[in-house]
């Protein structure tokens, strides 16, 4: 049946060319004419209901004067006194004829006898069955009533009422306005623009129609409430834009907007636009432009059908012998057509290009051919001699390649394990496990994974024998199945080792563990060593230091200069030795005294050492500058140690200032507070900074600034126990500078003004 398609033929297929080519040129046209008809039918969406917007503005305005009429009436006295009554008749006679929209004015007793009508009554009448009435007495407010037939007036209308109180609020009456639905139809047709072809519609909550253009007098007052629009309208409440067939069965585009007029007055104003005179013009913009394309196809299929010949079928069937010797083998075999300019001139000589390429690559593949052998064979030779077990199974989990490595790691020979189960090379109680392991890793994304990572691998050699392994496994999609290859490695002899370093280790901890309480017994030596010192080097100093100020006291006058000068050099030495011992274990306490960390008010403290410093010397005049609200989480008395040092090297080197400033603060740096004390005093050489924090250390003579050497290294071991670091800089006369860090970071509810 393909063989008789009239577009089976290259021409054929030519002309199929030109309609593709065409096609979507017709789709553009349906595409725009369905553009134009919902923009047309938008536009028309969006004109009716702003059209209802307005006729439902003007109906508003209507009613909400009938309102104020109706209040300003019934304050009238002709209206509460019913003695009054011709007087209110003619006064609202007077009142009809200035105001045509309205049939009638009138007050209602409570009883429902007509009292005052503007329209002469030719007999009683009672309206007490009213919805207007009914409703404005239950709500004692401005209520409106159903279509109706007046009982004085005889026309349709549409009867608005209001209560009228005594000056107690009792009901005495109710005033009413009936509102003349022809004349308001005839206001709104002639002060609302409404297109050709649309309609107007206002209907209640009860579904019957209480305005309608055009044939108003064969539609208003009948109930449509079943009618397909009024379910649309119920369906949606408040304002919005159908599509639906009117009363006549006209389909038009409805645009709807909820009227609320007063108790019992719910209405909805609709304006309906036909269709098709909406739709009309797009549609035959679309019929004409739809003529002129199948023109334009039908003059394109007619130059194709005769010129296909001669452009495109000549060469073709030459490119087709061509192609029919190249496909027999026959790689010689040229087209012979003129390598022009044109497509079937460029295709003819890309075909022979191709056919002279094939010849080229005939000889590259043959050579290529044998170079893949050959490197096959040299991979083989590196999977078979690597010292590793490479071992490949197939979906079924058979063993399909078991290299040399392999043969020496679990023992059997290549022949006699390939086709076998993966399960002969691992223990019983793994097999489960592992073919889990593979389903898992066939489903998962990657494509090589690491078995260590689904706990510890173990092997079983021919002889039974396990022995513990590390392996890796790939995949790999070959001919429509999955091959799976592992990488494996026995480890036995470092998991021996690994036991052997783990016995180290034990006996490592052990030895610690010694050393550390070799370390607390030599500790508390050194504790004894030091109450030795403290005790039993104090008693002769003090001998040495007590007996020279007695021989200074007692024998001063059979002592000459030179003699009186040694004992004062004698006491001056002994009692330096005493600091110097003081110092000593001050630092040793510093050194082994435990840590008690809590929060330290760094600026309180700084402030209560400088406080003793101007007690200990109230003739010096020094400006002390300590930045509020420095916290940390430190060692309290430790800090008191080390803050003492500091401000007192500082008081210290600044006596020999006029106006000496001492300042302590912080600063941040990479994220830490790091603290300072600096003052304008002596300051020394950077060179010897390095010498600073050893114990002992001066860079200042005795007589010049006295002192033992101990307090900077016991500040840098008091940072250091922190945590932290401690430094300084300096010039010579022109102060120092001494920053030190804590490890813990000040409070989060404390604040450093930086």
């Amino acid at each position: 049946m393909i063989r008789n398609l009239p577009f089976r033929g290259l021409r054929g297929r030519l002309l199929l060319l030109v309609l593709f080519a065409v096609a979507p040129a017709f789709g553009l046209i349906a595409y725009t004419a369905l553009e134009q008809r919902q923009a047309a039918a938008q536009a028309a969406k969006d004109n009716a209901l702003g059209l209802a917007r307005l006729v439902a503005v003007v109906q508003r305005r209507l009613i909400e004067s009938t309102h104020e009429q109706l209040v300003s009436l019934a304050q009238l006295p002709i209206v509460r006194r019913p003695a009054w009554a011709d007087l209110c008749a003619e006064t609202f006679a007077r009142l009809l004829k200035q105001h045509s929209h309205y049939l009638n004015l009138g007050v209602i007793e409570l009883n429902g006898e007509l009292r005052c009508s503007a329209v002469p009554m030719k007999e009683r009448v009672n309206l007490a069955d009213r919805p207007y009435f009914i409703r404005a007495l239950e709500s004692r407010d401005f209520a409106m009533g159903d279509y109706q037939i007046g009982r004085v007036t005889g026309k349709g209308s549409v009867n608005f009422g209001y209560p009228v109180l005594d000056e107690a609020g009792q009901l005495q009456a109710v005033v009413f306005a009936a509102l003349d639905l022809a004349a308001l139809f005839s206001d709104l047709v002639t002060n609302v623009p409404l297109p050709e072809g649309a309609t107007f519609l206002m209907v209640n909550e009860e579904g019957a129609i209480l305005a309608r253009h055009p044939d108003p007098h064969r539609w208003v007052g009948k109930n449509v409430a079943e009618s397909a629009l009024a379910r649309e309208m119920r369906a949606q409440p408040g304002e919005g834009v159908i599509e639906a067939p009117g009363m006549d069965g006209v389909e038009r585009f409805y645009a709807f907007v909820p009227l609320y007029a007063a108790p019992g007055g719910e209405a909805d104003v609709a304006i309906g636009l036909p269709k098709s005179a909406v739709l009309g013009p797009a549609h035959m913009a679309f019929i004409r432009n739809l003529a002129l394309m199948a023109l334009a196809a039908a003059l394109a299929l007619a130059a194709a059908w005769a010129g296909g010949r001669l452009l495109v079928l000549r060469p073709v069937n030459a490119l087709i012998q061509a192609a029919g010797h190249l496909g027999g083998g026959d790689l010689s075999a040229r087209t012979g057509v003129n390598h022009g300019t044109g497509e079937l001139g460029r295709l003819a000589q890309h075909f022979d290009d191709m056919a002279e390429s094939l010849q080229e690559r005939e000889l590259v593949l043959r050579q290529a051919i044998a170079e893949r052998r050959i490197s096959d064979a040299r991979f083989a030779d590196i999977i078979n001699n690597a010292a590793d077990a490479v071992i490949s199974v197939d979906e079924h989990q058979r063993i399909v390649l078991f290299n040399h490595g392999a043969e020496k790691i679990f023992g059997y020979a290549a022949s006699e394990i390939l086709g076998q189960p993966l399960d002969v090379l691992l223990p019983a109680r793994f097999g489960a496990m592992h073919r889990r392991h593979i389903q898992n890793f066939a489903a998962a994304p990657e494509t090589a994974r690491h078995m260590a990572q689904r706990g510890e691998i173990w092997g079983r050699r021919k002889d039974g024998a396990e022995f513990p392994a590390e392996a890796s496994i790939s995949k790999l999609a070959q001919d429509g199945s999955m091959i799976f290859t592992a990488i494996l490695r026995d480890i036995t002899d470092r998991k021996k080792a690994e036991d052997e370093i783990r016995t180290l280790n034990t006996q490592l901890e052990q030895r610690v563990i010694e050393r550390t309480a070799q370390l607390d017994a030599a500790n508390k030596e050194l504790e004894a060593f030091s109450y030795s010192v403290s005790h039993d080097l104090r008693a002769p100093l003090r001998g040495i230091d007590g007996f020279s100020q007695a021989l200074l006291e007692d024998y001063a006058g059979k002592l000459d200069d030179q003699g009186r000068g040694y004992l004062q050099r004698v006491r001056a030495a002994s009692q330096r030795m005493a600091e110097l011992i003081d110092d000593m274990l001050h630092l040793s306490r510093v050194t082994r005294a435990p840590m008690r960390r809590e929060s330290v008010d760094l600026s309180a403290l700084a402030a209560s050492i400088a406080e003793e410093l101007r007690r200990a010397q109230p003739e010096r005049t020094v400006e002390t500058v300590i930045q509020p609200g420095l916290a940390a989480e430190a060692d309290a008395r430790l800090l008191r140690v080390l803050l003492t040092n500091l401000l007192s090297n500082a008081w210290k080197f600044t006596a020999k200032q006029e106006r000496a400033r001492i300042e302590f603060g912080a600063t941040r740096e990479n994220g830490r507070p790091v603290y300072f004390v600096r003052d304008n005093g002596a300051g020394f050489d950077m060179q010897y900074a390095h010498k600073l924090f050893g114990a002992f250390q001066r860079l200042h003579a005795m007589d010049e600034f006295p002192g033992t050497g101990i307090g900077l290294a016991t500040v840098q071991r008091i940072a250091h126990r922190h945590g932290g670091q401690v430094w300084a800089e300096a010039a010579v006369n022109h102060g120092a500078a001494f920053y030190f860090t804590l490890q813990a970071e000040t409070p989060q509810n404390q604040k450093i003004e930086i």
